[in-house]
């Protein structure tokens, strides 16, 4: 379980929950309040420290990000609030007593960089891993239960807040307004080049602009290193600058922090408490760190001394044979035999304005017991890129009707693929689409962690190895289309009708659309040209005040709602005068006549149909009705039709039938 759900718990008031933050963090909260020994025991400072967050927590307040530094910074709270005002200063710890109502100068300077101001602008959960595996040094495997993920998870999870962290820290330098519009576009799109993702276009153009600016030269430098010097900056934000220095020598000595869920550390003390993978080799850190603490001490120095001394009064003193005091004060207890008493520094005159002091030296290298046989030495690091990753699901030039198509391809085992979107051009990166890990079979799938926006997009997907180096990028064009239009209905003539219409209207083009009644009926389909262009020829129906609707399924196959209706429909139609509907015709066997009576437009053309068959013939209505006859017909029931008919077009109109029953 993540610390996050811890807090979530405690908060809802599982005491266990809260109990398990102390059993994951209390030994490395120790060695970060060891710096103020001289103010009060580092185990009640670290009492103290749970007991506000656990106070917080049950109020619904408490950590909401990572609990380590938030631990960090409540324990030097609680060690800056007991500070009674009349004891002395000593030099190394005059950054940790300047009171709260003068500025935090080393606070101030460090979050004014723009290493720390990108860092705030990333999402809190790459924050949290960026601090274990960057500013603790821990391999994302030792930091994965701290935020309940998987080894491979966290991993992903680690490859993205870097590769973010680079992106904003870049962002941080092209907000400044005099960045010329040159070196603003090259230093957006350093991170991509330093993974070979841009086209050959822009490298092009790229590498033309770094042949003539020295400041992005510089800039494409050191972007590869930015996570790195968080230790550095991050450590002295939360602690302190001496503190800083001083938990990482701490930690180096044995004071690390027990692995969620009883995990096997990967590294021990010699006590056996677990040493985080940054103080596994300390030297450098402790004295990178150090530096930075050299600077910002300095910095405080001047300001305290600007001031009149610490509190903003005469220059910090104390009677001779100060003792330390807390505020509240704790109950005295005996040193431990691990234990070494410091005492308070003795009375001293004003802190003068000088220059910074030297560096907290490194931690000492360990030394192998005489006799102990030395390590062998490890195995080469794997410098060799992978291949390009396979996307083999979607196909080129893919049209799909989902906001989060499912990609999947091949790879290397273990590796961690990584989809952007890209601009259809492939010079604008629009963001990431989200990680998988490849499988032991050399397969991954991986559905967007984002909707993918309608229209024609172009994806860059790249795979990481576990030593961190990444492939070449496959490239992949797919049109997303997850919305299908009403289609549009051209006017109809006015009713009523003489002849059949032709439907028209407008849908996407190589869309099927359906053409409906309003009782629901299919009338026909038709698919819409290149642009877009539809028609339907109207049958007959039958009767009048029939409405029409239309709908069209897009070639992604999206559905769409239905088109407007039309306006009832009404037909003119001949008239016919006998037989009368209904009528009864007397049998003369092979001798019956039935006698037809027609009238309608004058002029007009019409067809006749016995039993609904077109008798082949076409006849001309005059000013009087005209009559037929139709010998030969059987006994039994019999329908008479008439239509009107177009010669020059081929168009009919609406058939009136009457039935009549010989016999």
């Amino acid at each position: 379980m993540s610390d996050e759900e811890l807090a979530e718990r405690a908060r809802a008031g599982d005491t266990g929950a809260f109990a398990e933050l102390w059993t994951r963090h209390a030994k490395a909260g120790l060695a970060a309040a060891r710096q103020f020994r001289s103010i009060a025991d580092p185990d009640d400072i670290v009492s103290e420290a749970y007991l506000q967050i656990l106070r917080a927590v049950q109020r619904g307040g408490g950590p909401r990000e990572a609990f380590r530094p938030y631990l960090y910074r409540t324990i030097r709270n609680v060690a800056l609030g007991w500070v009674p005002k009349s004891q002395t200063v000593d030099i190394d710890d005059v950054a940790e007593r300047i009171p709260s109502d003068l500025p935090d100068i080393e606070t101030a300077t460090l979050e004014n960089t723009i290493t720390v101001r990108a860092f705030r602008t990333l999402p809190e959960r790459w924050q949290t891993i960026l601090w274990y595996t960057e500013v603790e040094g821990m391999e994302p495997a030792e930091a994965a239960p701290y935020l309940g993920l998987t080894a491979n998870g966290a991993a992903a999870l680690a490859y993205r807040a870097r590769d973010g962290l680079k992106k904003a820290w870049l962002q941080a330098h092209v907000s400044d307004v005099r960045v010329p519009p040159e070196c603003r576009w090259t230093t957006e799109r350093m991170a991509d080049y330093n993974r070979g993702a841009l086209t050959p276009r822009a490298r092009a153009r790229f590498d033309q602009h770094l042949d003539t600016c020295t400041r992005c030269s510089i800039l494409l430098e050191e972007i590869d290193d930015v996570s790195g010097r968080l230790a550095a900056i991050l450590l002295p934000v939360t602690l302190g600058a001496g503190g800083a220095a001083l938990l990482a020598e701490k930690l180096a000595a044995g004071s690390g922090s027990n692995p969620p869920g009883g995990a096997h550390p990967t590294a021990s003390s010699p006590s056996g408490v677990v040493v985080p993978m940054m103080l596994r080799a300390p030297t450098r850190l402790v004295a990178t760190i150090a530096a930075a603490a050299v600077v910002i001490v300095a910095g405080a120095i001047t300001a305290v001394a600007a001031a009149g001394g610490v509190g903003g009064g005469a220059p910090v003193a104390a009677p001779s044979g100060a003792t330390a005091t807390r505020h509240p004060a704790p109950a005295t207890r005996a040193p431990r035999p691990d234990q070494t008493s410091v005492p308070l520094a003795s009375p001293a005159p004003a802190v003068p304005r000088v220059a910074a002091p030297p560096a907290r030296p490194a931690a000492p290298r360990a030394v192998p017991p005489t006799g102990s046989v030395a390590s062998p030495p490890p195995n080469p690091p794997d410098v060799v890129a992978p291949l390009a990753p396979v996307l083999s699901v979607p196909a080129e030039a893919a049209l799909l009707n989902t906001a989060r198509p499912p990609l999947a391809g091949s790879g290397e085992p273990g590796a961690t693929v990584e989809v952007e979107r890209l601009s259809p051009d492939g010079v604008n990166d629009l963001g990431p689409l989200g990680t998988a890990v490849v499988g032991p079979a050399g397969s991954w799938t991986m559905t967007p962690d984002v909707v993918v926006p309608d229209g024609t997009w172009r994806l860059r997907i790249l795979q990481l190895d576990r030593a961190g180096n990444a492939s070449p990028p496959t490239t992949r064009t797919l049109t997303v289309d997850t919305v299908a239009l009403p289609p549009v209905l051209d006017a109809l003539p006015a009713s009523p009708l003489e002849y059949l219409p032709l439907v028209q209207g407008s849908a996407e083009p190589a869309a099927t659309v359906t053409l409906r009644d309003d009782t629901g009926a299919t009338i026909g389909t038709a698919t819409g040209d290149n642009a877009g262009r539809w028609s339907i020829p109207l049958p007959d129906l039958g009767r009048d005040g029939a409405t029409l609707t239309a709908v069209q399924r897009d070639p992604a196959g999206n559905v769409s709602a239905p088109s407007d209706a039309t306006a009832p429909l009404s037909f003119q139609r001949p008239t016919i005068d006998a037989p009368a509907d209904g009528a009864a015709v007397p049998s003369a066997g092979a001798e019956t006549v039935v006698t037809l009576q027609v009238s309608g437009t004058p002029g007009e053309r019409i067809q006749i149909l016995i039993d609904g068959v077109w008798t082949g013939n076409v006849h001309t209505l005059g000013t009087s009705p005209i009559q037929r006859v139709t010998p030969g017909l059987p006994d039994g029931p019999h329908t008479i039709g008439v239509r009107y008919f177009d010669p020059a077009t081929g168009r009919l109109g609406s058939v009136r039938t009457v039935a009549f029953t010989i016999g």
